[in-house]
């Protein structure tokens, strides 16, 4: 996050099977309000504080009555969802707002990512500067994904691990990869091609 502070320890990151939702070529994963709680910086909480219903921890956002189709573990403590379409859509899906995330490969080892935010116009000041902190929020954590996707990109491209295990705690993304192994067989095997 943007403010340097790391979660408070004995915060759980284990998300169980019922916060994943997986399609033919889809998923969803919903995520729980706490994953990573820590203390907010002080320009945080007064973001927070006086920036009204901007983010899934304010009351007022919780109580919005949701379309049928988010919260995709129907729980209580939710705070947003991440639906992926297959082959290169991320959404990000929450009551105060929606993300979307295009991703545009342009070689085996090189994308292009595409970002865009919406959410309610702000009503006042207060609101205006929680918005671009929480924007600036979006903007790091994505940052903080796409270096650990680059690093892991390169590692894995070195060819010093022939394989990877990936546990139960990552079933997202061993659904992708089975989606795209699928997508390739296919591919080659209509063009007459193996791997």
């Amino acid at each position: 996050n943007n403010t340097g502070q790391n979660a408070k320890s004995g915060t759980s990151l284990y998300l169980g099977p019922q916060w994943l939702s997986l399609g033919q070529r889809h998923r969803a994963v919903g995520v729980p309000l706490g994953i990573g709680e820590r203390d907010l910086a002080p320009m945080e909480a007064l973001a927070f504080k006086y920036g009204g219903a901007t983010t899934p921890y304010d009351p007022r956002v919780r109580e919005r009555r949701l379309p049928p189709a988010l919260n995709v573990a129907k729980a209580d403590a939710w705070a947003f969802d991440v639906v992926e379409l297959f082959p290169n859509q991320v959404l990000f899906l929450s009551a105060p707002l929606m993300g979307f995330i295009s991703l545009w490969p342009s070689a085996h080892d090189r994308c292009r990512v595409e970002i865009e935010v919406y959410m309610a116009p702000p009503t006042n000041a207060a609101e205006r500067v929680a918005i671009e902190y929480g924007l600036l929020s979006i903007r790091d954590v994505i940052r903080e994904d796409l270096n650990m996707a680059e690093g892991c990109t390169d590692a894995l491209s070195s060819g010093v691990l022939p394989e990877i295990q990936l546990s139960d705690q990552e079933m997202a993304v061993r659904h992708s990869y089975l989606v795209i192994d699928e997508a390739v067989r296919a591919y080659l095997a209509d063009t007459g091609q193996t791997l």
